[in-house]
């Protein structure tokens, strides 16, 4: 069975316009329990080396304050929270529901990492919010990822 060609959305939250020109991403990024000295440094490094400089980001330190904080910004991500237990997560996602469902809703983008040893624990913050449904884990590690969507913000281009 052939699968369907990929197609690029554009939607009210993209960073393009409708000439398809670029204004930097703006990026919303929840620390409150990451690990900043390893997991969160990596994962912005990471953007960096592969997408360049050229977006606006903020931190989210504090959970309570996402309703309040995501406007504005096109993407929401939520690096491992390593030091959160599962029911802090769970009480996250509960808090953050009506947040996240109207964000995506609205064309926003969510990006989660989690981690494999200890079986993770941050994609509860999508389970309790409704937004997704993650019942396992499976290692990607040394396995490259790579995008769907030819017009990503983080994929095209800078000029």
């Amino acid at each position: 069975m052939e699968s369907e060609p990929l197609v690029d959305i554009q939607t009210s939250a993209s960073p393009l316009s409708k000439e398809h020109q670029i204004v930097p991403v703006s990026i919303l990024v929840y620390t409150e329990y990451a690990d900043i000295d390893q997991e969160y440094a990596n994962t912005m490094q990471a953007i960096d080396n592969t997408y360049g400089t050229d977006y606006y980001y903020e931190n989210l330190t504090d959970y309570m304050d996402l309703g309040t904080r995501l406007q504005g910004h096109d993407i929401l991500l939520i690096p491992e929270q390593e030091v959160a237990s599962e029911s802090v997560l769970k009480t996250i996602g509960n808090a953050w529901a009506p947040s996240l469902i109207n964000f995506v809703n609205d064309g926003g983008i969510t990006i989660l990492l989690d981690h494999y040893w200890a079986s993770g624990g941050t994609y509860h913050i999508y389970n309790q919010s409704g937004l997704m449904e993650i019942n396992g884990i499976s290692s990607i590690t040394g396995n490259p990822a790579a995008h769907r969507y030819a017009l990503s913000p983080l994929k095209i281009e800078r000029e």
